[in-house]
């Protein structure tokens, strides 16, 4: 959907593929392995945190491996066979199977090496800082495509695709207005107090000037 700011589409490399003979089917199969986000605070100022990369990355497992997102059951090729955390890179890493030998010709011999992957966030949220957080994100499934950011519309990394719908959500929502900080009544306190005492001197000095011109 076209206005929905929370769906993401990003690309990434497919790192390895391993191919194995199945006996059992009489045909290879295949595993593919990639990292699908790491947690970071890129230069443009969007921030992936740890903690929601780990919460996110059991929703990738056993999503469908798609042809260049389309969303039709004839264009599933595979399957998201495991996606973890990993503490050490602080990422999330996946694998999957590839089932169709057509397919995986094309990754053995080049002719793909890329995953678009397809996600959502529960919001974006906008620091007083400039920086920008992805809260609950969730996967949806993952695509192999031929020419990275052509189905995804140029979008080629996590960051433009949160920054695409940062701006499709302001536009829709309006601008966040960022909350009052919490008042300091002691302070405000204080200041009234010497603002009292500023008129008790006024006023003292006043007196003083008004008896000396008597005199």
């Amino acid at each position: 959907m076209v206005n929905d700011w929370k769906r993401l589409s990003w690309v990434t490399k497919i790192t390895e593929a391993t191919t194995k003979p199945d006996k059992m089917k009489k045909k290879d199969t295949m595993t593919i392995e990639g990292v699908a986000i790491t947690a970071s605070e890129s230069r443009n100022g969007i921030t992936y945190t740890a903690e929601e990369l780990n919460k996110a990355a059991k929703t990738l497992k056993g999503k469908p491996l798609m042809m260049d997102h389309s969303g039709s059951v004839r264009d599933i090729v595979g399957r998201i066979t495991d996606s973890h955390y990993n503490g050490v890179l602080e990422a999330i890493e996946f694998e999957a199977s590839v089932l169709e030998p057509r397919i995986q010709e094309m990754i053995n011999d080049g002719r793909i090496t890329d995953v678009s992957i397809g996600a959502k966030v529960d919001d974006l949220i906008e620091q007083k800082d400039g920086t920008t957080v992805a809260i609950g994100i969730e996967f949806l499934e993952l695509s192999l495509v031929a020419i990275p950011g052509i189905v995804d519309q140029g979008i080629t990394s996590i960051n433009q695709a949160i920054e695409k719908s940062l701006m499709l959500k302001e536009k829709l929502l309006g601008k966040a207005m960022f909350p009052v900080e919490k008042l300091d009544l002691e302070a405000i306190k204080k200041v009234g107090e010497d603002i009292e005492h500023l008129k008790l001197v006024m006023t003292n000095n006043s007196e003083i000037k008004s008896i000396e011109v008597r005199l």
